[in-house]
């Protein structure tokens, strides 16, 4: 079964961290235990990129294929490419998540945004990402929010 992730960037540490994540379009975990956690996504899980004070960013698809960033002769950092990778036009904020997951499961549904990488149930992710795809994204020349 597929599962859903949503991935914070890190840019309270390192505001490079959420801009290679960008550009290279990939999702990565620097600092343990959360690195360690990269490896734990399957290919076609969906993931999301989240950044603090703006919300969900970005999103793609897993290949599956965790790596390891070695730096120095040390490893840095652990990450993998995305398929289907999107920057998202209007970011979707925490609480606007916390709606959209508390949709299609119940009220009591609780995001635990403190965690650097967060696994939640795939009819969640599918959510978001119909979400994002009818509301946040750029369609004709003309934007949609929530």
């Amino acid at each position: 079964m597929k599962r859903a992730f949503i991935v914070n960037t890190n840019r309270s540490y390192n505001p490079a961290n959420e801009k290679e994540m960008l550009q290279e379009m990939k999702v990565a975990a620097y600092q343990s235990p959360w690195k360690y956690y990269i490896s734990d996504i399957q290919a076609g899980d969906i993931v999301f990129l989240h950044s603090n004070t703006n919300g969900i960013i970005a999103r793609g698809l897993a290949t599956g294929e965790a790596k390891v960033k070695v730096t120095n002769g040390r490893e840095s950092y652990h990450y993998m490419q995305l398929n289907e990778f999107e920057k998202v036009e209007q970011p979707v904020p925490a609480r606007d998540v916390t709606y959209l997951a508390r949709q299609v499961t119940d009220l009591y549904f609780r995001m635990r945004w403190y965690q650097a990488i967060m696994h939640v149930p795939h009819v969640v992710g599918e959510n978001i990402w119909e979400h994002i795809t009818n509301h946040c994204m750029e369609k004709e020349g003309l934007m949609y929010f929530i």
